[in-house]
């Protein structure tokens, strides 16, 4: 037996010392447990890690992969992500990067592209593939007698996915092959496989709680508990200042807990996260025309955002800090007729009070036909819908409650950012004389501090506003204008949307 298979054979037996070996580190105690508990002699299936943010899953995901495909003559790796961005973007470029580190003998079997490993001289039965976690025929058809699934951001994968990943473990079961399966991720879902991991179905997974808070609370259901070095004091006290230590998102992103159902919050996290996948139908030029949408900050820690729309849909999301009253009118002059060159742009909404109210002069006066949008407005017997006036305080808090409606039933998509997320989900409400309230920003910078403040949030909740939101302060001829693209020239006389 030669030496370089007797080394071989120790690396499968001991997979820590293969990273060791291979990348010239030394993992955390976390990941090694991890890699041990699933590739080495102690033979779990099925492993799941919650954690907060940056404490090095992906890193953790990327040595799994390697170590299986290395240790596992003609192994299949098959990771899948709620979107392409995760896998593409995020995991990918991670394994790649380890691939480099590798001893040359090794590195030079390999050969990667943008969604698969190869090895090159059995490319057609020893690789690793990225597939998008968005249909379940994605997944299927993965049989071999080596087999690991890998789950990044796990929380977000469809249940009919995690089916047929369990077809796969289940026919490897029977038929006495090895297939495992890694999910890891931020806890933002309390539904699906990977929640069941940790309660109903905890008994059948190891399961790990990797954190980035220093002082955690006992989790009964999180399995092992571990706290990550990763994490920095900035970001935890950064996400503190602007959340809430006892916020449902900071839970998430930093103790690597499921989300509690905060008291009062608007829109729960995993609405929000949910949001981020939706797919996005297929746009007609006519039928679905542009929509602006611009929340303006002056001054201080705020950022002015602009929202892109169709439909019910932001498709995009800029932000600038500390912009000046031209500074935004240039910004809106400057998409409005970038995007009108090839598309119709059916309106444009500009946040009226305070600073926004020199922006909604300034681009009127240079031809941009701009609806102003005032939320803290009170609701209007002559006017709104009666079971809104009966319901809500003013139309910041109808509107906002509209996106958790629709959000609720899963035909928004918003952009995968994780501060828009974090915003939406740390907004509160209360209720004033029997009557819904949502918190303004400045009562928001009240109860978190000068750092908190839902702009990338407020730009999702104008731009899915009611038409009745905006009436009230547009001129007559562009509310003709509006009805005409909109309502085929009636106006609106209930609470309907765009």
């Amino acid at each position: 037996m030669s030496d370089l298979v007797k080394a071989f054979q120790y690396w499968k037996q001991n997979p820590v010392e293969a990273v060791k070996d291979w990348f010239k580190v030394t993992p955390e105690p976390y990941q090694a447990d991890i890699l041990n508990d699933l590739l080495g002699p102690v033979g779990i299936s099925r492993v799941a890690g919650k954690s907060g943010h940056g404490v090095g899953k992906t890193t953790t995901e990327a040595w799994c992969a390697w170590v299986y495909l290395m240790t596992r003559p003609h192994s299949r790796v098959v990771a899948t992500a709620p979107t392409a961005h995760q896998l593409i973007d995020v995991l990918w470029p991670e394994i790649a990067k380890w691939h480099v580190n590798m001893p040359e003998e090794f590195k030079d079997q390999w050969e990667i592209s943008a969604t698969h490993v190869r090895h090159k001289q059995f490319d057609k039965t020893w690789f690793a593939t990225a597939r998008t976690s968005n249909k379940p025929e994605n997944m299927q058809g993965f049989h071999n007698q080596y087999i690991l699934v890998i789950m990044e951001e796990a929380s977000g994968v469809q249940q009919a996915v995690c089916e047929v990943i369990e077809g796969i473990l289940s026919n490897a079961e029977e038929h006495d092959q090895e297939a495992k399966l890694l999910m890891m991720g931020n806890p933002t879902q309390t539904m699906g496989e990977f929640y069941n991991a940790f309660h109903k179905n905890k008994t059948i997974y190891k399961r790990y709680t990797i954190s980035g808070d220093l002082v955690l609370p006992v989790d009964p259901n999180g399995g092992k508990l571990y706290i990550s070095p990763r994490v920095s004091n900035k970001y935890r006290d950064t996400m503190a200042r602007k959340y809430g230590r006892d916020s449902a998102v900071y839970d998430v992103r930093v103790r690597g807990l499921f989300p509690r159902q905060a008291d009062y919050v608007v829109i729960p996290m995993e609405y929000a996260e949910a949001a981020t996948r939706v797919q996005l139908p297929t746009f007609d030029k006519l039928a679905h025309p542009f929509r602006l949408v611009m929340d303006v900050a002056r001054f201080g820690g705020d950022e002015t955002v602009l929202g892109i729309f169709r439909g019910k849909h932001c498709v995009d999301m800029k932000a600038w800090p500390k912009t000046s009253t031209n500074e935004c009118v240039d910004i809106l002059h400057e998409y409005y007729h970038r995007i009108h060159e090839g598309a119709k742009v059916a309106d444009v909404i500009v946040d009226e009070p305070g600073v926004g109210g020199g922006v909604v002069d300034g681009a009127r006066r240079v031809g941009i036909p701009v609806v102003a949008y005032n939320g803290g407005a009170t609701m209007k017997t002559d006017y709104d819908p009666e079971p809104d006036v009966r319901m809500f305080a003013n139309r910041r808090s109808r509107d906002w409650w509209n996106v958790r409606r629709l959000m609720e039933q899963g035909g928004v998509r918003i952009p995968d950012d994780e501060d828009l997320v974090n915003q939406l989900a740390s907004v509160k409400y209360d209720y004033f004389n029997e009557k819904i309230k949502v918190e303004t920003k400045k009562e928001m910078r009240e109860r978190l501090g000068d750092d908190a403040s839902p702009d990338r949030a407020d730009v999702i909740v104008m731009g899915l506003a009611p038409f009745v939101s905006y009436e009230m302060t547009v001129p007559t001829a562009v509310l003709d204008l509006l009805s005409e693209v909109f309502y085929g020239g009636e106006r609106p006389t209930s609470d309907m949307d765009f």
